[in-house]
């Protein structure tokens, strides 16, 4: 076997995987935006098969042969740098893989697709009893899947290593620890009353997400805006991000931060490496904690400066032309601390500690401490505990 045939391998088959990769989050967009609700069944078993093949694809024995050959120290040595990064990282995924049975990729995909479907209507519906069982199903299978992977100290070191890799529970819970009590008292010290005379229609709202889309530099042609129940930023390959985002009635400004969140992440996302390595594992963000600094760069580092809305204020009054706050109205409304129910819409004093109380709770699960049926009660104790308010 000679290095330049191995190296055309392992490209060919990560160009497979990226291609599959796409069209499985092409449906699970689908599922998020615009699919009958009837449908969701026969897309979870479409999901699930195309997950199973992909990840067939991943671990093959033909892929480890060509990666072992070339991760050999005399083949190492005949690699330019950068298909030597592409290789050590393509080797790193497919180890963690070849860990996980094919048939739980499967049944993992089946019951997140499933689950998101039941959370809609449970959500519109405040009925966690219809999610409950759904809920029950995904940890019970996180479990699982932590007892393949077995990393060494606590069980979420499993989970956490795949969204931000090294990062471990035991650095963690500390720093979250220590952080929590700081936050609470500084929620206390720092709340203030987030009142504005400010409203705007749906299209308006539309309006200016769009608007805000084109001055920060994204082109038409490489994404579309959607609605969905949550919002959220997919690629479905090199030029074709999708960003969601949704209009809130009595919260007219939140969807431009919802908008601009999103945009980041998009950005982020358009900006990867391209060329010969558009199809390989380095054209994937190394880290969430990077993904999503740039989403909340955007949002709140530019979104929620001053000389921002000097720039952005005139567009708003062309939009909504009855606009009654005065730009340093608005700044103060968009800066202003409160207590948050939801977490996308919370302040940056109070969103670490919706963080935190979600660390909290996943960690319990999955060490069994806490049953996924006792979840209402628990989450409202905690809520209180941690920001003050009750659901």
């Amino acid at each position: 076997m000679k290095v330049r045939d191995a190296l055309r391998f392992v490209y060919d088959k990560q160009k497979k995987m990226f291609i599959l990769g796409g069209i499985i989050s092409l449906l699970d967009w689908d599922q998020k935006t615009y699919m009958p609700r009837k449908a969701s069944t026969d897309r979870a078993l479409q999901i699930s098969l195309l997950s199973k093949s992909l990840h067939q694809l991943m671990v093959s024995d033909d892929l480890w042969k060509n990666i072992e050959f070339l991760t050999r120290e005399k083949n190492v040595e005949k690699l330019s740098e950068e298909d030597r990064i592409v290789v050590e990282r393509l080797k790193r995924d497919v180890e963690k893989a070849r860990k996980i049975p094919t048939d739980f990729i499967e049944r993992m995909s089946k019951a997140e697709a499933t689950s998101y479907s039941a959370w809609e209507v449970a959500k519109k519906r405040s009925r966690f009893d219809i999610f409950c069982p759904h809920l029950e199903r995904i940890v019970e299978l996180k479990r699982e899947y932590c007892g393949y992977i077995n990393l060494e100290g606590h069980i979420y070191n499993n989970l956490l290593d795949d969204y931000e890799e090294g990062m471990r529970y035991e650095r963690l819970k500390p720093a979250f620890e220590y952080l929590r009590d700081k936050l609470s008292r500084l929620l206390n010290k720092l709340e203030s009353e987030k009142k504005i005379d400010l409203k705007l229609s749906k299209k308006a709202q539309e309006r200016l997400s769009f608007t805000i889309l084109k001055y920060l530099g994204l082109k038409r042609d490489r994404f579309r805006m959607d609605l969905s129940e949550h919002p959220f930023t997919t690629r479905l390959s090199t030029f074709d991000v999708r960003i969601t985002t949704r209009y809130v009635k009595d919260k007219p400004l939140s969807s431009l931060f919802s908008t601009m969140h999103e945009a980041g992440h998009a950005i982020y996302e358009l900006n990867l490496p391209k060329g010969r390595f558009r199809y390989t594992v380095i054209s994937d963000a190394p880290s969430l904690g990077l993904h999503e600094s740039q989403s909340r760069f955007w949002e709140n580092i530019i979104g929620r400066n001053y000389s921002f809305w000097k720039f952005f204020y005139p567009i708003l009054k062309r939009i909504e032309p009855a606009l009654k706050p005065s730009v340093e109205e608005i700044y103060r409304y968009v800066n202003s601390v409160e207590r948050s129910l939801i977490r996308t819409e919370a302040d940056e004093v109070s969103y670490n500690l919706h963080i935190i109380l979600r660390f909290e709770i996943e960690t319990e699960l999955l060490n069994g401490e806490i049953e996924v049926k006792d979840l209402p009660e628990i989450w409202n104790e905690k809520m209180e505990k941690f920001l003050g308010v009750k659901p």
